[in-house]
């Protein structure tokens, strides 16, 4: 029969994946609605463009797994961005089926006016932290992250 520490613990185990998600709206909702949509951008196309922008050279299919987006996502999200003109995509040299995509001079742009925003929003945020455990929730969640993406 579980003792009431494990009963805490699985309590929280469940409601883990929830607050996380959570969390991640909380963070991502408001900036996209008072800073990315005045750019035409939506939460996906945003996201697809931060990771092209930190990640020159990627592929939609590295992006799904960066993002957690689902493939018909990021897909939709680089039409957007290539109509755009935000990104543009070339053809590997080690393999040709694949496309490479890398932010335009436009698309870099648009991105680094945004991040002065999306920083703010996520210090506002985490300013209940002491810089320390600020430190430490983002190694955590570094870690899980890791241990999570190797279960794919």
């Amino acid at each position: 029969m579980p003792d009431d520490a494990e009963d805490a613990r699985g309590a929280a185990e469940l409601r883990l994946a929830a607050q996380v998600h959570r969390l991640s709206q909380l963070l991502s909702r408001p900036f996209v609605q008072e800073h990315a949509a005045k750019v035409g951008l939506s939460h996906a196309e945003w996201r697809v463009l931060a990771q092209i922008v930190q990640e020159p050279g990627t592929t939609a299919a590295e992006i799904s797994v960066a993002t957690a987006f689902t493939p018909m996502h990021v897909s939709r999200a680089v039409q957007v961005l290539r109509s755009k003109g935000f990104i543009a995509s070339r053809a590997d040299p080690a393999d040709s089926r694949r496309q490479l995509l890398e932010a335009t001079e436009s698309g870099a742009g648009t991105f680094a006016s945004l991040v002065p925003y999306a920083r703010h929003d996520v210090r506002s945020v985490m300013s209940t932290l002491t810089a320390s455990e600020f430190e430490a929730f983002v190694g955590y969640l570094d870690r899980v992250v890791e241990s999570a993406q190797q279960r794919l």
